[in-house]
């Protein structure tokens, strides 16, 4: 594992970070692929456990429509950020962007989305869900800005793990703290947890 983000990630634009859980492009000098790097602040050991789990999480899905895994980077000090740690997760880049930003394009094409494509969207992310809630992961942030577009503008997947918990954890959080404590995005939360 690199000991610097820059020892295998290089072209990495810090400026586009932005909010505490920003994400930038980079280029792996592994294999010459553009990947997403996004970044998390740890000003606590109950923030590195968070970015841990979502980076476990990660790593254990193996499926075509889920964003997949490269690299998890804890507990790292760079130049450029004076607040303390920051903890960092490389993953598959795609290209078109967000659900949300796929929308956008059509919006602006002033065209509307054809019956055939929202079905094949659709099954994508059901795919994807189906596979991780049969290794007891839920997502618990599911919205079109957590679904990713590939350059083929049709294939899709799912990513930003950061809200998902294993079945048992879950039920014990449930259990023994406030609902709060799962955090997820509240116009897009299930049913009593938002």
């Amino acid at each position: 594992m690199p000991n610097s983000l820059n020892e295998r990630f290089v072209n990495l634009e810090n400026s586009e970070f932005g909010d505490v859980r920003g994400v930038t492009r980079a280029t792996d000098k592994e294999t010459g692929d553009i990947v997403m790097i996004k970044w998390i602040q740890i000003r606590s050991q109950a923030q590195l456990e968070e970015a841990e789990e979502e980076a476990r999480n990660l790593s254990a899905i193996k499926h075509p429509f889920i964003v997949e895994f490269i690299e998890f980077l804890p507990e790292m000090r760079l130049d450029w950020w004076r607040f303390g740690l920051l903890s960092f997760i490389a993953m598959e880049y795609c290209e078109g962007g967000s659900l949300v930003d796929w929308i956008q394009r059509k919006k602006r094409a002033g065209r509307t989305s054809k019956p055939e494509e929202v079905a094949l969207i659709g099954a994508q992310i059901v795919s994807a869900l189906s596979y991780c809630h049969k290794r007891k992961i839920l997502h618990l942030d599911l919205k079109p800005a957590n679904v990713f577009v590939k350059a083929d503008q049709i294939t899709v997947k799912l990513g930003d793990f950061g809200s998902a918990s294993e079945v048992r954890s879950v039920t014990r959080t449930s259990n023994t703290t406030n609902a709060h404590d799962v955090r997820n995005t509240e116009l897009y939360a299930p049913p009593g947890k938002a």
